[in-house]
């Protein structure tokens, strides 16, 4: 016990210190002040955010950028992770996919200011790891969607909204990172805006440096228990990143309202990946090296313009085309135990999304009646081109090359009804139309579905800071891209080697949302205290499927429509300055959710989770601002639980243990106008425990692996300069 609390507390040292460095810079900068006050900016944005929250008849969380911000972090992936009910999986450390729910990450829906955004990913994801919190302004998760957003989502979606309030104020950030295994890493960020009674402008970009190192080991058991063999691996990525959001908006003297915003992504990674393989008696059984080299470029441009037809009436027209690009190169190096070239690999691949959506709405007040009816267009067009080359010998993938286009037709109506002061409700009906087409080298193949998704969503006010929301929407997960393909992948077309098709015909996946909260209302907007409870029925469910063809006698996966699930669990949550219990400067934030799903497995026929479900999140965050002083200390500590898969068609299980992190920040208001930012991340170096157990036909024991990642700490200090 001893031996363990040594080592806990000799892996906080390094943050321990930051953090006494930081108090004492900051007693040195507050001498002879007895200053209290936060940063206006600061106070007026989270206000605003919980006033947006209490006045949605939806369901909403509302969080402002400059909250998110406090903890140090460069990313919004890594911002993310502390707030209640956020999980990503994946390596430890590494928040790019967001699973809302705990779901798997094409049941999240990623919006940016209420549009989509094209992704390399084929499950339509975005990677927030990729988007700098600089460039945002607040985030909004919605729990169950209003018939004017896209109806995908099922576990929820996440709406990005980037900065665009100008103010008369320039702001300068920089910041430097780095970690026990990290090199150092740098920051510039800057934001210029003005604004008049016609017109705003806003300018803000910067350029940052990122690491993420990674370490995975892995142990091999025949079904006797004994050691087979064992693997090391590390890996280390680099990202170089570059963004660039302007927005100008003009008003006229007659009320009309003209935008323009632009938005530029660009990222560079570097990969560099080593494997040792290990006999039984520890003696090598090969070596594996790798890197690779990716470069991605989202551009994006948004019009919109709102126009008064009337006192009672508005139209609304936006337009948006945006466009990704991606190209990869990777070379793999395999050698023998002996030390002699095995293989030597090469794959060369390039991604092009481009996304065009044009809408328009018209929005009609009457009396205690806001109607609001529109149509969203769309079209998307995807190319993949993929090459694999082995020892000089071309290996090309069935599904390598593809092209893909998708046109989208969405309609809606919608009402917003003050029923009474305390009542409100808020019906809609969308109908969304998808034809997609898809080619592969000689073979084409095109599909269409339709659907529609009414929602309904009632608010009431039982009392001055008490209210009741309840929440029915239906909702749609569409297949991956490359799941929509006319491929056909041929392997040997065993159980363990089959071959793969793709499924032109797949079916979307659709649900019916049900959420009911209560949330209570702290004094004068000091925070919130609530509890939701929710049910998602779905149908149509798409898993992977091996089966046996009678014709041929072979093996085939196929991603199939295979059956019904349904998920439920409840979310409790607290945001508060704690002045009300007599602790003043201190502020709280605390969640829980209770997950737990059903899906019947079609190959077993036993009832088992949605995969990689875990059972709870649960996350603590405490900030202190210490009297007669600026300074600001703070910490969090979120966990996410551990789950088991059961997967009866690949005759495997797997059991991953619970994941947590614990973080520490310093801010220190030096002056009116420069604040000092120290964060201390993931100090306890999260780990991740992995079970995997391989069965015969029979179902007895086949093999067991132990597979463990782990994450490495990081320190940083930003400096922010205003104006």
């Amino acid at each position: 016990m001893a031996s363990r609390l040594a080592g806990v507390v000799g892996g906080w040292c390094p943050a321990l210190s930051v953090l006494a460095l930081a108090l004492l810079g900051a007693r040195l900068a507050q001498a002879g002040e007895a200053v209290t006050a936060l940063p206006t900016m600061q106070v007026e944005g989270e206000r605003i955010a919980l006033q947006e929250r209490r006045q949605s008849v939806a369901p909403k969380l509302v969080i402002d950028g400059e909250d998110l911000r406090r903890s140090g972090n460069g990313s919004l992936g890594d911002a993310l992770r502390r707030v209640s009910g956020m999980y990503f999986g994946g390596a430890p450390g590494e928040n790019k996919d967001l699973r809302l729910r705990g779901l798997d990450k094409e049941y999240s829906q990623v919006l940016i200011d209420g549009r989509r955004m094209p992704d390399s990913g084929e499950k339509r994801e975005v990677q927030l790891d990729q988007i700098p919190m600089a460039m945002v302004d607040r985030i909004e998760i919605l729990r169950s969607p209003t018939a004017q957003m896209d109806a995908q989502g099922i576990g929820g979606t996440l709406n990005i909204v980037l900065k665009k309030r100008s103010v008369e104020q320039r702001k300068l950030i920089l910041g430097a990172a780095s970690g026990d295994q990290r090199p150092m890493d740098g920051s510039v960020q800057f934001s210029w805006g003005e604004a008049d009674l016609q017109q705003q402008w806003l300018l803000a970009g910067g350029r940052q440096t990122r690491s993420l190192p990674k370490r995975k080991t892995k142990q091999s058991f025949n079904a006797a228990g004994l050691l087979s063999g064992s693997e090391e691996e590390r890996e280390h990525k680099r990202f170089f990143e570059n963004y660039l959001t302007p927005h100008w908006g003009w008003q006229s003297a007659g009320g009309d309202l003209l935008s323009l915003d632009l938005l530029l992504l660009d990222s560079e990674m570097h990969r560099d990946k080593a494997k040792y393989k290990y006999k039984a008696d520890g003696s090598s059984n090969g070596e594996e090296f790798e890197k690779e080299l990716m470069n991605s470029r989202n551009l994006g441009l948004s019009l919109g313009w709102e126009r008064p037809l009337s006192e009672a009436l508005q139209l609304d027209s936006h337009l948006s085309v945006r466009d990704l690009d991606d190209s990869k190169q990777k070379a793999k190096q395999s050698y023998k135990a002996n030390g002699s070239l095995d293989k030597l690999e090469s794959e060369d691949e390039d991604k092009r999304d481009r996304e065009y959506q044009f809408g328009q709405s018209l929005t009609y007040w009457q009396q205690d009646h806001e109607w609001l009816a529109g149509y969203d267009l769309g079209l998307k067009k995807r190319e993949r081109d993929k090459f694999k080359v082995s020892n000089g010998v071309p290996k090309p993938e069935a599904n390598g090359q593809y092209k893909l286009q998708e046109k989208r037709l969405d309609l809606y109506v919608m009402d917003s009804w003050r029923i009474t002061d305390s009542h409100h409700l808020q019906p809609g009906l969308r109908w969304e139309h998808a034809r997609l087409e898809s080619a592969n080298p000689g073979l084409k193949a095109s599909s269409s579905d339709a659907h529609f998704a009414p929602s309904l969503h009632y608010r009431w006010d039982l009392a001055t800071d008490w209210a009741l929301r309840s929440s029915v929407a239906r909702t749609v997960r569409r297949p991956k891209f490359d799941d929509l393909t006319p491929m056909v992948d041929s392997k040997s077309g065993t159980l363990t080697d089959p071959n793969k098709i793709g499924n032109p015909d797949l079916l979307p996946e659709e649900s019916w949302g049900y959420d009911l909260g209560i949330e209570h209302y702290l004094g004068q907007s000091q925070g919130v205290v609530g509890l939701n409870l929710f049910r998602r029925d779905i149908q149509q469910l798409m898993e992977e499927v091996t089966y046996l063809d009678d014709n041929d006698g072979e093996y085939y996966k196929q991603t199939r429509n295979t059956g019904d699930g349904k998920l439920w669990g409840a979310e409790f949550e607290l945001s508060s300055e704690l002045g009300w219990l007599g602790l003043p400067g201190l502020k709280a934030n605390a969640g829980y959710s209770w997950l737990d799903s059903e899906v019947r497995d079609q190959a077993s026929g036993v009832k088992r989770r949605f995969k990689q479900q875990p059972g709870y999140l649960a996350n603590v965050g405490l900030e202190y601002r210490i009297p007669a002083t600026r300074l600001t200390l703070g910490g969090s500590w979120n966990k996410a639980g551990d789950f088991a898969d059961e997967i009866g068609n690949n005759n495997e299980r797997t059991r991953v243990a619970a994941v947590q992190y614990l973080d520490l920040f310093v801010n220190a208001e030096l002056h009116d106008s420069l604040t000092l930012r120290l964060a201390a991340e993931n100090i306890g170096q999260a780990r991740k425990d992995q079970e995997k157990l391989s069965f015969n036909g029979d179902g007895s024991l086949k093999s067991r692996e132990i597979n463990r990642e782990y994450s490495e700490p990081l320190y940083s200090l930003n400096l922010e300069v205003r104006w």
